[in-house]
């Protein structure tokens, strides 16, 4: 005979099931705000890390900046005093002994720092900082990508200046020092090299200009700022400190 035993629990009710599935979603919030609790934090971190690394390229910087406004400048007044030079002699249409004044300094500029933005935005950090703070990152970084290009510029002109002093029967190193320089020019060769001169001295104040920005805009990053409008006084200081006549 088939023995029929009552269930040994009491049958489920639907108070029963709404309490199970309440658990179930309590859980899942708990899970759910403690995973965006931990990301939270991270995100936190990498901002903070990518703050910090930015500041820090921006302090390199501005002792890169310092140091090649100073030899520009000192260059600046070395390649006046040759423009002066021939242009003095410009007047005399015959082959003349024109004497050079010396370069005691050579211009050795240094390339500035600028990888800290670039990789931020590569990996989507950028994206975790406030919207005044990315624009005001991004400009320092535009202005860092000017320098490079003014200072490639610069390198081409001088470069170009030591080939027309070679082809004039003078050597003239780019990268060094040079006592004073007596060499014969023609008149034509005076013309070229003026030319060359004047094209140099152009493409200084441009990299003497980019690179004060660089300066001004690296300090008001250091300075919080806190918007892309108020870097602008910071840039024209720099600029006017760094004006060479």
């Amino acid at each position: 005979m088939l023995d029929v035993h009552p269930p040994h629990s009491p049958t489920h009710t639907w108070k029963d099931f709404f309490i199970h599935i309440a658990t179930i979603v309590v859980g899942l919030l708990i899970a759910v705000g403690l995973e965006q609790t931990v990301e939270a934090v991270h995100h936190h971190h990498q901002r903070e890390d990518l703050i910090a690394e930015f500041r820090g390229e921006c302090e390199r910087n501005i002792k890169l900046a310092d140091t090649n406004l100073k030899n520009m400048q000192s260059d600046r007044a070395w390649e006046k005093a040759w423009l002066e030079t021939l242009r003095k002699s410009a007047t005399d249409p015959r082959v003349a002994t024109i004497v050079l004044p010396a370069r005691p300094s050579a211009n050795q500029y240094e390339g500035v720092t600028r990888s800290v933005w670039a990789i931020s935005k590569s990996n989507g950090t950028a994206a975790l900082l406030p919207e005044g703070l990315a624009e005001m990152y991004d400009r320092t970084d535009h202005e860092s990508d000017e320098v490079y290009v003014s200072a490639d510029q610069y390198t081409a002109t001088l470069r170009h200046l030591s080939n027309v002093a070679r082809a004039d029967g003078f050597a003239f190193n780019a990268r060094a020092t040079a006592p004073a320089i007596a060499a014969e020019l023609s008149l034509l060769q005076r013309t070229e090299l003026i030319s060359a001169l004047a094209d140099l001295i152009g493409d200084d104040d441009a990299l003497i200009r980019w690179t004060a920005i660089l300066r001004g805009a690296s300090q008001a990053v250091l300075d919080n700022v806190g918007s892309r409008d108020a870097m602008g006084p910071y840039i024209r200081r720099a600029q006017t400190e760094a004006t060479v006549e």
